[in-house]
């Protein structure tokens, strides 16, 4: 691509990057065999990664005296200039996610299979949320122009993907990523595992054998992390668990020749030099990488690994003097950050960047361009009739950014409109009978979890009304089916015992044992049972109004608005169950739980902030503390 003749950026002080910036700017490492004199390891080598450490400390203590300021963060962000980088600006105009531009940059720094007629190009990609890896293995092959769009979504490509589970009712929304764009168009593509939680420690062998995913994919992708907010300095040994799961998954997903992607940070602990000694002994060859997308002052960075089923030569001196190459570049950064922001200087201004970036898109941003853009637009749509999370739209991709006071009127407020919604819902005429027996056979139940619900988290109450209901209420903010979720308990025929019939009348007691399960099958006798028109569930948690808050309820929910007639709604009104949980029906759920509220407590959704707020953070602080002191 040509330049203009005339230079249109000569009054702007930022400029593309020189050949001699875009040289120091490749951050990568490559592990080179040793040779027949590799160099001797010296006893007090792991000291000396200490001696790293020692340095990425004192530069963090030089950036806590200003580290926890706003200007601070806009300093260090306006000087990640990655978007001067030509390649990035490539790809900046079709998808701006950083996780897009980093997976770009990656695939540019190693061999790439092609799909062929033979057999499509397979990639799984680990602890992927919110998915934009995706996007870019996509992309680049678009790039290959081996076929159409339909060909490549269709035939050539076949992809597969684990995060924790945006919907999963055990974690509370204010703690894990609830963007599911790529979630709801493509259920049937990700894996959340026996317990639906998605955790990637619980991807045994078996289940991957079960869903025939072992032994399978040409590239696994592993982005894994976890809140270190306040730990910096121990970021290895808390992902180091995570970072081994994700790559004995990887080793039972690759087949023989595949790649993996793997997000690092150091090497100086025993357990990721343990790991990384396994992968020299499953792959041809290993790379270290930092994208120019990542964070400059961060440790993150990523270890290519090629040609699975071979082995290589890597040992801790390859180790240290890789951590040391990134360590010196990293402190290094800090500190000019640091040096800058104390000095108040600033090659530029936010207003040159956006002038820049502007100038840029005119540049970059061309007709084939944003043929790309329009396919991956295409391949995880917006806007359509699935949207994304509820509450998305209101608190953005991470609800923690947006947890303050000033959000408390007005999530009250979407809460009661989205409830009030009922009434706008579309109409899709389908025989409810096949929804019925859907369900009874748990064929379309929303959950099947090995272990208890424990409700922290609802798509149908409003994220700050349920803390703060659980907060002050927590006896009568209770699940109706949270107590009986699991499956597979063996009760045999016991459960009978609880089990019964009295002329019209059929009761079930809630008794330690029972579960969905055995609610289901009860609930189908009395449906077949022409002459019972009773069906009474006993030894419930509270004489309170039951709320709807997990999906597993929801399910049980429009069970029984379908099936008994003293809640019967029109059959106009039904539609498949997965579609209507998190679409139509939505807010029907909602409008319930605001019904059941109000009757457990006058005025309960009516916020006072200087009553309310406190409570709220309290709570919030309780469990990073409890989380805090388990990781620890």
């Amino acid at each position: 691509m040509q330049p203009p003749e005339q230079d249109v950026l000569a009054e702007n002080p930022i400029k593309e990057m020189t050949e001699e910036e875009l040289s120091y700017s490749k951050n990568v490492y490559i592990f080179e065999s040793p040779g027949n004199n590799p160099l001797p390891i010296p006893a007090e080598i792991q000291d000396w990664f200490g001696d790293h450490g020692t340095n990425i400390y004192r530069a963090a203590i030089e950036i806590r005296h200003y580290g926890h300021t706003k200007e601070y963060d806009q300093h260090t962000d306006l000087l990640h200039d990655y978007w001067r980088h030509p390649d990035i600006l490539q790809d900046y105009f079709i998808c701006k996610n950083k996780a897009f531009l980093k997976m770009r940059e990656i695939l540019r720094e190693m061999r790439f299979e092609s799909p062929s007629d033979r057999r499509p190009f397979r990639s799984f990609h680990l602890c992927e949320g919110p998915g934009y890896f995706i996007d870019a293995v996509y992309m680049k092959l678009l790039e290959e122009r081996r076929g159409t769009e339909e060909d490549i979504r269709n035939k050539l490509w076949e992809w597969g993907a684990n995060t924790l589970n945006p919907y999963f009712e055990n974690e509370s929304c204010f703690k894990k990523l609830i963007d599911d764009s790529h979630i709801r168009e493509h259920r049937d593509r990700w894996f959340f595992g026996p317990s639906d939680d998605g955790d990637v420690k619980k991807l045994t062998e078996d289940y991957l054998i079960e869903n025939k995913l072992a032994g399978s994919f040409d590239l696994v992708t592993a982005d894994g992390s976890t809140d270190t907010q306040g730990r910096e300095g121990l970021i290895e040994e808390l992902v180091a668990s995570l970072i081994r799961a994700e790559v004995e998954t990887s080793l039972k997903l690759l087949r023989k020749n595949g790649s993996l992607i793997l997000k690092v940070y150091r090497f100086s602990a025993q357990d990721t030099q343990d790991v990384m000694m396994l992968l020299a002994d499953n792959f041809g060859s290993m790379r270290v990488f930092k994208p120019k997308a990542s964070r400059p002052g961060s440790a993150e960075k990523y270890v290519i690994c090629e040609g699975f089923g071979e082995k290589m030569s890597l040992d801790v001196g390859d180790l240290f003097r890789c951590d040391e190459f990134f360590v010196s570049k990293q402190t290094e950064r800090m500190r000019m950050h640091v040096k800058s922001f104390v000095e108040e200087r600033v090659p530029y201004t936010w207003e040159d960047r956006k002038t820049y970036i502007q100038e840029m898109k005119d540049r970059y941003y061309t007709a084939a361009r944003h043929k790309f853009r329009g396919a991956l637009n295409r391949l995880f749509p917006s806007g359509t009739l699935k949207p994304p999370s509820p509450w998305l739209k209101m608190y953005g991709h991470n609800l923690v950014r947006r947890l303050h006071e000033a959000n408390i009127a007005t999530a009250v407020k979407r809460h009661i409109d989205a409830a009030e919604a009922i009434d706008r819902l579309p109409r899709v005429y389908r025989d409810h009978s096949e929804i019925i027996a859907n369900i009874m056979s748990v064929k379309a139940m929303c959950v099947t979890s090995d272990i208890q619900l424990v409700v922290k988290d609802s798509l149908f109450l409003e994220p700050i009304t349920h803390v703060a209901c659980r907060r002050r209420r927590p006896v009568d903010c209770y699940d109706f089916f949270e107590k009986v979720s699991t499956i597979n308990r063996d009760l045999g025929d016991d459960w009978r015992r609880h089990f019964e019939r009295n002329e019209f009348r059929y009761t079930l007691k809630l008794v330690p044992g029972i579960t969905i399960e055995h609610i289901l099958m009860a609930m189908a006798e009395f449906y077949d049972d022409e002459e019972a028109f009773v069906f009474r569930i006993a030894n419930v948690p509270c004489d309170r109004p039951p709320l709807f808050l997990s999906r597993l309820s929801a399910s049980m929910q429009i069970l029984i608005e379908l099936i008994f007639e003293e809640y019967s709604m029109p059959a106009d009104c039904c539609v498949e169950l997965a579609d209507m949980l998190l679409d139509y029906y939505h807010p029907f759920v909602c409008y319930r739980n605001e019904l059941n509220l109000e009757t457990i407590h006058e005025n309960i959704l009516s916020f006072r902030p200087d009553r309310d707020w406190p409570l709220v953070d309290q709570m919030l602080e309780e469990e990073a503390q409890a989380i805090r002191a388990n990781t620890i």
